[in-house]
């Protein structure tokens, strides 16, 4: 039997009440144990999450509002215009919504006579999706499916739906269509178990209902039974052309807060971009020459003709239409779109996204913007991957994913880049002041803030829990966001939010903002005050207990809202529903805590964003920020540090956020606040590596984390001697994929050495014939420090040749950090030696990379020995070779001396100047 749409409407009445929503689970399980035959039958589950999650059909958008809702139903009903206008002005006043409004006047007019048979849920379903189907905004695919058909087709489909409905029904019926079932509460995560137990998890992969329940149904089809959680993720995995579910956040209110969240592990700190999130779908169709590409925004739907502007970047950062291509059949990228300016060589701020972003061919909320710049453009900046060909993406840890990211995309220079991070272990007892560090720099300049993510995380972990990041924002702390005292002078009802907050009817729940205004002829009217709203706030931004005393302040002073008033006037340039019901003529004064500043949609001035509100009863309008000054702030905030060689603005947020100038002195030895090489520029800047076609990502260690490109500026600008690094040469750094640096390893020496037995005998008689009368201090003394991931895969050749570099210039061998430092300060006491005029310490660094391994880990070495600076105050120079391993063979022959290699006497050097000493970098390619 199918199951009626009366019976649903009745579940929400009862979830209405007042003991419905203290007791909605207990009341949705017995539901469901009442009507579990009948959905089984029918198997119509679909249908049913529909209505009972109206909110999860991202791919169903109606494009009606209650105007227009309320006119269909009244012709549908034929009611008549003495009781139209009796409903529109209940609307219009704000005291009771729509449906209920509706409700009412249909009760009034009596129950239509002859009625046709009750609907089912299934019917409503089918409705429902015809109607969207006419909407542009609704997915393709749902068009496709039901055809192309007018909105009159939509109104005339629903005046039939309306008429076969009861009184009752019809309230709810206008419910779905607005996509929100208040007053009912319905508990959603039990919805989906009830469903199927497997439900809530699969969603997190397959973020579709229809697809989830076709994964499922699919399944346990194939193999003859029910199936587990455990069963279905063998084989769940994303799928191209359905949204993956967004992982949670959770908000850091401190520094230490943050790095407790993180819980002692290995974490990626990463920028938070202020753009627009993008998940970015590719795929192969058989018969199709070119791969597909579908965009999703972060609410689920297909953005790709909104964001037609960046898919031709998308195709030549994948090598799409080339040779190059490595994807096979598909791939799942997460990236975030920002605004691009060639002029101020940056990101541009979030409001102006929506001059390059449609909106089914319609740029809305722009009215008040200036046209689009020809030197802006969007860009993508990647920061996951899901699914790349046979590679289940979504169960590896973050870091080999970005690996796999490196891999697969190829930045462009300011039209494609990968997420830049800096990897720290948070188990270290420095980290704290570490991240501090990281974000201090953030707000100075001016960013949205980090984010931070274990690195050891599955996208969705084995606990059926999605991997939650944590963001770090200066909103976030008390204390630290953008703040302004503003007027709070009208307010508007929301029923649904007053009844949930338990407030009468009538009770205002949003309020207006605003800031003074001196306007010349404002006195001569007889206006003594002046305000120009710049914004409205309403819970959760607003405690309950500050919307109580504003419903209470409010009704002393109300009147109803109009642009002039006596003795007060009002600038606005909201319209519509939009505009406050009623004035306060004595304001109230409210400190409004923001993340930055944004303009609105259709607006021409500048407010905070993500505003939040604390009712301050002891100040006087005096005190409310005037509106110049308001748009000054605006301006100051979005100015991005330019100048500060000092780093004084980075000492007072370090200060602010509760730490010693000290901490921040310490950091500079690290690469980002080098004492000796001022620079503003941040271990996370991202910006620099745009300019140069280089915003790789480069993983690195705390303390290591410049980017190649940004690496190489520093030395060039630090250099006492001519510039020998040119362009071409930092674009041969800047390599595409990241350079990690192995957690310590033991005893891994032997077998390097016992490569090339033949040669460590040799070298080792040679080592030990220097004449006497040579001075220590003049041969080549030095550590090598072993890293990466694939030596022990090395060809018998290339061992050899590694052996014979470690054995001629007698250098040790480590796989440890700690070790290969130890190594170096017993050296560098080896070099105390009377007229050591060209004494010299040599460190030697063999890696797996012939490209971009050298100036990324120049910057570690560096970081390294600023703190050990016991190592410089005894060397008059320090030497530091990198030898990529994979072109050891050319670079260091076997039986060759390393002096009469070609790479070697090629090498650039660049000198930094550190007043008593001076640091050497040699770099050898082969």
């Amino acid at each position: 039997m199918a199951l009626p749409f009366s019976t649903i409407c009745l579940l929400w009445k009862q979830l209405s009440s007042p003991d419905g929503v203290r007791e909605a689970d207990r009341i949705m399980q017995q539901w469901f144990e009442q009507h579990f035959s009948s959905l089984k039958q029918e198997d119509h589950a679909l249908a049913l999450l529909s209505c009972l999650l109206p909110c999860k059909r991202y791919d169903r958008v109606y494009g009606l509002g209650e105007k227009q809702i309320t006119a269909i139903v009244v012709r549908a009903w034929g009611i008549g215009s003495s009781r139209q206008k009796a409903l529109e002005k209940q609307q219009d006043n704000g005291n009771i919504d729509c449906a209920s409004a509706i409700l009412n006047a249909l009760v009034e007019s009596g129950d239509l006579r002859g009625y046709k048979t009750p609907l089912t849920v299934r019917e409503v379903e089918a409705t429902l999706d015809r109607v969207a189907a006419t909407c542009d905004f609704s997915s393709a695919d749902l068009r496709e499916r039901h055809g192309t058909s007018s909105r009159t087709t939509a109104s005339d489909l629903l005046v039939d739906m309306f008429r076969s409905m009861s009184a009752q029904e019809v309230p709810w019926a206008v419910r779905l269509l607005l996509k929100d079932l208040r007053p009912a509460v319905v508990p959603e995560t039990l919805v989906l178990q009830l469903v199927h137990d497997s439900l809530p998890h699969v969603l997190r992969v397959l973020n579709s209902m229809s697809s989830a329940l076709a994964f499922i149904h699919d399944e346990e089809e194939r193999r003859g039974k029910k199936l587990s959680c455990q069963e279905l993720q063998i084989s769940l995995q994303p799928q191209a052309g359905t949204l993956v579910g967004l992982p949670g956040f959770e908000k850091a209110r401190s520094i230490v807060h943050g790095h407790r969240l993180m819980r002692d592990r290995e974490v990626s700190v990463e920028r938070k971009y202020d753009g627009e999130y993008c998940q970015v779908h590719v795929w192969k169709q058989g018969g199709k020459k070119k791969p597909e590409v579908k965009l999703f925004s972060k609410n689920g739907r297909d953005s790709t003709h909104d964001r037609a502007a960046i898919v031709p970047t998308v195709r030549q950062c994948l090598g799409l239409d080339t040779a190059r291509c490595t994807l096979q059949v598909h791939c799942i990228l997460v990236g975030e779109l920002v605004v691009w300016n060639d002029n101020a060589d940056d990101i541009m701020p979030f409001y102006k996204i929506r001059r390059y972003v449609t909106r089914e061919g319609r740029r809305l909320g722009c009215a008040e913007d200036s046209p689009p710049d020809p030197n802006e453009h969007l860009m993508v900046v990647f920061h996951d991957i899901l699914l790349w060909d046979e590679r289940k993406c979504i169960d590896e840890t973050y870091s080999q994913r970005r690996r796999y990211l490196h891999e697969l995309v190829q930045p462009i220079v300011e039209r494609a880049a990968i997420g830049e991070q800096i990897v720290m272990d948070f188990s270290a007892s420095d980290s704290e002041r570490r991240l501090a560090s990281q974000m201090t720099f953030a707000l100075a300049q001016n960013w949205e803030g980090l984010v931070l993510k274990a690195c050891q995380d599955p996208y969705v972990g084995a606990d059926d829990a999605m991997a939650r990041h944590v963001k770090l924002k200066k909103d976030y702390i008390p204390g630290l966001g953008d703040s302004a005292d503003l007027a709070v002078v009208g307010g508007r009802c929301d029923p649904l939010t007053a009844a949930s907050l338990g407030l009468r009817r009538g009770s205002w729940t949003t309020f207006f903002l605003a800031c003074r205004k001196v306007e010349a002829g404002d006195h001569d009217q007889g206006v003594t005050t002046c305000f120009h709203i710049v914004g409205q706030v309403s819970p959760p931004s607003i405690s309950a207990a500050d919307v109580r005393f504003l419903n209470a302040h409010g009704r002393l002073s109300q009147m109803p809202f109009s642009i002039q008033n006596e003795g007060l006037r009002i600038v606005t340039e909201l319209k519509g529903k939009a505009l406050p019901s009623h004035l306060f003529s004595q304001a109230a004064v409210a400190e409004v805590i923001g993340a930055g500043f944004d303009r609105p949609a259709d607006a021409r001035y500048s407010t905070l964003r993500f505003s939040r509100v604390k009712i301050h009863h002891d100040r006087g309008l005096q005190e409310v920020v005037d509106f110049v000054e308001y748009q000054g702030m605006a301006q100051t905030s979005r100015e991005a540090l330019q100048d500060d060689p000092e780093g004084t603005d980075q000492h007072s947020w370090l200060v602010r956020l509760g730490y010693d100038r000290s901490d921040c002195e310490s950091e500079a030895a690290t690469p980002s606040r080098a004492s000796e090489v001022h620079d503003s520029a941040s271990p996370l800047d991202h910006n620099q590596s745009i300019r140069n076609g280089s915003a790789t990502g480069t993983k690195r260690r705390a303390g290591a984390s410049l980017t190649a490109t940004s690496t190489l500026k520093r030395l060039r600008r630090a250099s006492t001697g001519p510039e020998v690094l040119d362009d071409a040469s930092a674009q041969r750094y800047a390599d595409p994929h990241p350079v990690e640096i192995p957690d310590s390893q033991t005893d891994g020496e032997s077998s390097w050495l016992q490569a090339a037995p033949d040669a460590q005998q040799e070298d080792s008689q040679s080592a030990t014939s220097l004449s006497e009368g040579e001075s220590q201090s003049s041969y080549r003394l030095g550590t090598v420090l072993l890293w990466g991931a694939q030596k022990e895969s090395l060809s018998a050749e290339s061992r050899a040749a590694v052996a014979q570099l470690i054995i001629s210039q007698q250098l040790d061998v480590t796989h440890d950090e700690d070790r290969f430092w130890s190594s170096v300060l017993a050296r560098s006491d080896q070099t105390q030696i009377e007229g050591g005029a060209d004494r010299q310490l040599h460190l030697v660094l063999v890696g797996p990379q012939a490209e971009g391994v050298p100036i990324t880990m120049a910057s570690f070495m560096l970081s390294a020995l600023r703190q050990h600076c016991r190592v410089l105050d005894r060397c008059l120079s320090c030497r530091i070779n990198f030898v990529a391993w994979d072109a050891v063979v050319s670079v260091c022959p076997p039986n060759a001396e390393l002096n009469d290699s070609p790479a070697m006497e090629a090498s650039n050097y660049v000198t930094i100047d550190h007043g008593r000493c001076s640091t050497t970098i040699e770099a050898s390619y082969s």
